[in-house]
């Protein structure tokens, strides 16, 4: 009996552990004038040896920043590049200025073998859907500004996701 009384304890500890697991930082994803929240990490896709301010899970400022950085891509003649890694929002409590990887050193570091155009990295092993998503009813036709991956849609039903973006090789392509 007091063994089944310490499980059921160390259950009820963990139960509400697993209800404050915190939203990550999106990246940002710019398309003409819109700014679109993506929760698709393209950066981590990649093997980086060096990650952006050295910072790993370990040492990120905050549970909602694991990757210790945001990522700004944009959407330019149908290609999708990196174009700027800074410090997360959670971090400025900690540093309240914004710090800025430097792409050059970055693509060095990593050894990343994609073309720097324009000062942008062309995020050619890049290939995934983006999908607008709504967890709630909404009228129709009208998404969130969050773009989400396949993988991280998996647990939504089909009715509340929309095929926005279709990216291959970073070549981006809108579904209309």
């Amino acid at each position: 009996m007091r063994n089944l009384t310490t499980i059921a304890a160390f259950l009820l500890f963990l139960w509400p552990m697993s209800l404050m697991a915190t939203e990550q930082e999106p990246d940002l994803l710019i398309i003409g004038n819109d700014t679109l929240l993506i929760k698709s990490f393209p950066l981590e896709n990649l093997d980086l040896k060096f990650r952006p301010f050295g910072l790993t899970r370990e040492t990120a400022p905050s549970t909602a920043c694991w990757r210790g950085y945001r990522a700004i891509w944009r959407a330019k003649n149908d290609s999708i590049f990196l174009e700027r890694i800074i410090s997360c929002s959670t971090d400025f409590s900690i540093r309240p200025e914004i710090k800025e990887q430097d792409l050059n050193e970055f693509i060095d570091r990593n050894k990343i073998k994609s073309k720097l155009v324009n000062k942008k990295i062309f995020a050619d092993w890049y290939s995934t859907n983006l999908y607008y998503v709504s967890n709630k009813s909404i009228k129709k036709g009208v998404y969130s500004a969050y773009l989400f991956d396949e993988q991280m849609t998996l647990y939504i039903k089909k009715k509340h996701k929309k095929l926005a973006y279709e990216i291959k090789n970073g070549k981006i392509r809108k579904i209309e």
